[in-house]
């Protein structure tokens, strides 16, 4: 970790020490006596202490302060809320780690001080704690059912569903093309025509296009991606930019100035695709891959269904529609 990670979390911990209103009154009591010594005296947080038991088995603490730490586990603990692709991404951004480390460090700070006020002991608490573990153990049980699915062999269902309508696997012709707008918002209509002529004849001299496009472009996505537009189909477009996009033929082509109701603009094709027909070949994995998903997710939905569906279900219907406000 960092400096200025650890400065992040270290702070955060010491504004949580010397805010909070149990270590308000421990302070006020002993003025003199330190943050560390105070809490000696002080009823011992069992919720903080029993995670840290059962998650110092995993090793050293990630970050510590009072009598409490967060490990590890804690962390990995708090991912499980995320998609497995999420999870990734999520390891990859040190802001979000450190964010999540300081949720944790806060949450469990006010956890310990409810503990210390009693809290643990509200009914409502103790029925909220109960929903929460069958929440998490019910996904875990759904993972473990998935886990132990045996996918059968799809290949004939997907072949199948391709010859019944391979039109739905046609790819229309698409371009990729970069533009500079000049926009009629900004500037007056024969000043902005002006610049867009000005931004032809640099580009025809050579000059870069993605250079004249952070220079003159008034599109506002220009900062992100130089005038790039990427790769779009017929429709996608307004008119007149759609016809004058398509008539290019070869890469690195310029388009005479076109106007839309944007303002003009300046052309270039970077690349071009063909209309094709995709063979079974071509879509076999994307196929099969959606025909697996189908299959797990009806797999899941008949387990769901069966335990709704379960015989020894009572109903208490005074009692339920009690719950009712009328």
């Amino acid at each position: 970790m960092n400096k200025k990670t650890a400065c992040a979390l270290s702070c955060l911990a010491f504004a949580l020490m010397a805010n909070s209103p149990v270590q308000a009154a421990e302070t006020k009591a002993a003025p003199k006596t330190s943050a560390k010594t105070a809490t000696k005296g002080a009823k011992p947080a069992q919720a903080g202490k029993a995670v840290l038991s059962a998650a110092s088995a995993q090793g050293e603490p990630l970050v510590t302060w009072r009598d409490l730490a967060i490990y590890p586990l804690d962390f990995e603990a708090s991912l499980q809320i995320a998609s497995k692709p999420d999870q990734l991404a999520f390891r990859g951004d040190m802001r979000r780690i450190t964010t999540m480390l300081e949720n944790v460090l806060i949450q469990r700070t006010l956890a310990a001080e409810a503990e210390q006020a009693g809290l643990d002991k509200d009914p409502l608490f103790v029925a909220e704690v109960q929903l929460a573990r069958e929440r998490i153990l019910a996904r875990m049980r759904i993972q473990a059912f998935e886990a132990s699915l045996k996918v059968p062999d799809l290949t004939a269902a997907a072949e199948e569903r391709y010859k019944l309508k391979p039109e739905a696997y046609f790819l229309p012709e698409v371009v990729q093309a970069s533009h500079v707008l000049v926009s009629t918002e900004k500037y007056k209509e024969a000043e902005a025509r002006a610049r867009a002529e000005e931004v032809l004849a640099r580009a025809k001299a050579g000059e870069e296009f993605g250079k004249l496009a952070r220079e003159y472009s008034d599109d506002p996505s220009v900062g992100n991606n130089n005038g790039d537009l990427g790769f779009f189909g017929r429709g996608k477009m307004v008119p007149a930019f759609e016809q004058a996009a398509f008539a290019l033929e070869k890469p690195g082509d310029l388009s005479e100035v076109v106007q839309s109701q944007f303002g003009f603009h300046v052309i270039r094709l970077q690349r071009k695709r063909p209309a094709s027909q995709q063979t079974f070949e071509d879509v076999k994995a994307q196929l099969i891959d959606e025909l697996q998903k189908k299959w797990i997710s009806d797999q899941k939905a008949a387990y769901i269904a069966d335990i709704k569906n379960d015989k020894t279900i009572k109903l208490n219907e005074e009692g339920i529609n009690a719950l009712q406000i009328k």
